[in-house]
């Protein structure tokens, strides 16, 4: 029983000391921010972070550091956010951003669109990439995105993808590709592999047609 008792003494101890030490550590001067760094991101500058963020002038490293994370996460473009602090007195925020797949027409000129077409509040001249411009379409941005994973090399050398019922048609400076909607990886690993052997033959191969499960069909040019 003796023992029971000491434990739970000790135990009530332990809370006292969970509870008070943070709000000692928040009255101490040194542990005051002083610096805000982001990690991360590609789109967003620190600056928009920082303003998201709204740390008071006075605050301290021990301080909730919840609400920030939440007002940084609600940024549009940001899908998810964790806060690290940096003893004495920075906090980092590392964030990831939805990813930008492709590049759609609009009004204004070419937005970023996700894998699911959904437009991203990028500019797209802040971080300028090589991405194909595609038709506002998740089949389409879909596929891209799983050619981006399958096989990056030819994702690269695609200009233009669009969807035509139901086959998906991809441009690049050589060839064109056609896949059915839903094509699977390994149906775009196939195409890959006969756009690699096309290439090292150098073959006057104009259209490669990966529609047809188990086989690709490569075009000559018309005579």
């Amino acid at each position: 029983m003796k023992r029971w008792l000491v434990w739970g003494a000790g135990a009530v101890g332990l809370i006292s000391l969970w509870w008070l030490v943070p709000a000692a550590l928040r009255r101490m001067d040194v542990f005051r921010i002083r610096r805000l760094e982001v990690t991360g991101a590609h789109y967003l500058t620190a600056a928009e972070v920082a303003r998201a963020a709204a740390l008071p002038a006075r605050g301290n490293l021990f301080d909730d550091l919840e609400p920030a994370r939440r007002r940084v996460l609600a940024l549009p473009g940001v899908e998810a956010t964790v806060v690290h602090r940096r003893i004495p007195g920075a906090v980092e925020f590392e964030i990831r951003e939805f990813e930008p797949v492709a590049l759609v027409p609009g009004a204004k000129g070419l937005m970023l669109v996700d894998r699911g077409a959904r437009v991203l509040p990028f500019d797209p001249t802040r971080n300028p990439t090589s991405l194909p411009i595609v038709a506002a379409d998740s089949a389409v941005t879909g596929f891209i995105d799983r050619l981006r994973d399958a096989d990056a090399g030819l994702y690269a050398a695609v200009t233009t993808a669009e969807r035509d019922r139901g086959t998906i048609v991809l441009v690049t400076p050589k060839h064109r590709l056609l896949f059915r909607v839903g094509a699977t990886t390994k149906d775009i690993l196939g195409a890959a592999a006969v756009v690699s052997e096309v290439e090292r033959r150098q073959l006057a191969v104009t259209e490669i047609d990966a529609r047809f499960e188990g086989r690709v069909i490569v075009r000559e040019p018309r005579a």
